[in-house]
């Protein structure tokens, strides 16, 4: 490969480095502006991890996005939180917050981001990673209220041992499963996590296929399980693989007269691994299998460029972008398959 870099290159380059730069820059401003008003209103932070007290038992750890967007608060018992607070002793199962300290709370973290009007409340108990676990839907979050440590047999009521608040934001991704029922909140599974979405944006997801809608942008600690009930497809239309495999994309376009060619591992052909083919400007993917000798072939091979993905279990996935041409060196492809996840 050429080590000669055009001048042009650092044309275009650089304004890329800029918007980069200047995003950070934006997004750390938003962080800063967020930690002063959380500062008037809870105090000064007690850790660098945007922890805040929130009385003298309680306190509440901020967490932002890559753009320094408010995206989730938890609120746990200061002992709770042993990695910052090693010294604390650890509060009694029997204590919580009261009704008037929770809502009091509520109250203060609405100054910092708004939770909106209250849609629903006390959803069905369900089980969740640290205890049973409540949930109630306002118009801009959602709140997950543990009733009690999951050690613990305490009853508490309406009062709350430990409860995170979910900002609803734009999603995007490949939802696996969906929950719905009227008496829990009605959830989405991506990857290996629930997120939480309104109901009614439930009908704008399409299980399998990529979407967009407006949901908690982080995962749940409820326990159920997730899982594919479906083939997955990302924002092109390419198969996800699950598990996943680690993806190497070609940085040049590959410059060929026909799609088609062979999948090999070194010398050896690689039989039924998938090759996607989707040409630009269109939503359709072609998808086809090498055979026993590793050959694949496609029968579009108008003149254009393509974006393709070639994977097969037990090997890393490629992808990249191919260009027809009648006049190219290469007549067809060859794909070889490093050994990968």
């Amino acid at each position: 490969m050429s080590r000669l870099v055009k001048n042009d290159t650092y044309k275009r380059v650089l304004p890329l480095v800029l918007a980069a730069w200047i995003a950070t820059s934006c997004a750390g401003q938003d962080r800063s502006l967020l930690l002063a008003k959380a500062t008037q209103i809870f105090g000064p932070r007690l850790t660098e991890h945007n922890i805040f007290k929130l009385n003298d038992r309680y306190v509440l750890w901020l967490i932002t996005a890559q753009d320094g967007r408010l995206i989730e608060i938890t609120v746990g018992p200061k002992s709770f939180y042993t990695s910052e607070f090693p010294r604390e002793p650890e509060m009694s199962r029997m204590e919580s917050l009261s009704k008037p300290e929770f809502e009091e709370a509520l109250s203060r973290i609405s100054e910092l981001r708004e939770l909106g009007r209250l849609k629903q409340q006390y959803y069905k108990e369900i089980p969740g990673l640290s205890g049973p676990i409540v949930t109630d839907e306002y118009q801009k979050a959602f709140v997950e209220k543990v009733l009690h440590p999951a050690d613990s047999n305490v009853s508490v009521g309406d009062v709350a041992w430990q409860f995170s608040v979910y900002y609803i934001e734009e999603v995007s991704g490949s939802p696996k499963q969906l929950a719905l029922s009227e008496d829990e909140p009605t959830q989405v599974c991506l990857g290996s996590a629930w997120y939480y979405l309104p109901r009614d944006e439930a009908t704008r997801v399409h299980v399998g296929k990529w979407t967009k809608f407006r949901g908690t942008d982080t995962e749940s600690r409820v326990s159920r399980n997730c899982f594919r009930t479906t083939t997955l497809y990302d924002a092109d239309g390419f198969t996800i693989e699950e598990p996943e495999n680690e993806t190497i994309e070609f940085s040049q376009p590959i410059s060929v007269r026909l799609l088609a060619g062979r999948v090999q591992f070194g010398e050896a052909s690689v039989e039924g691994a998938n090759v996607e083919i989707l040409a630009a400007g269109t939503k359709n993917v072609m998808r086809t299998k090498t055979d026993a000798n590793g050959k694949f072939k496609l029968p579009y091979s108008h003149k254009g460029s393509y974006k393709f993905k070639v994977t097969k279990d037990g090997f890393k996935a490629l992808t990249g972008t191919i260009l027809i041409d009648p006049n190219a060196s290469e007549g067809s492809l060859s794909f070889e398959l490093p050994v990968g996840t």
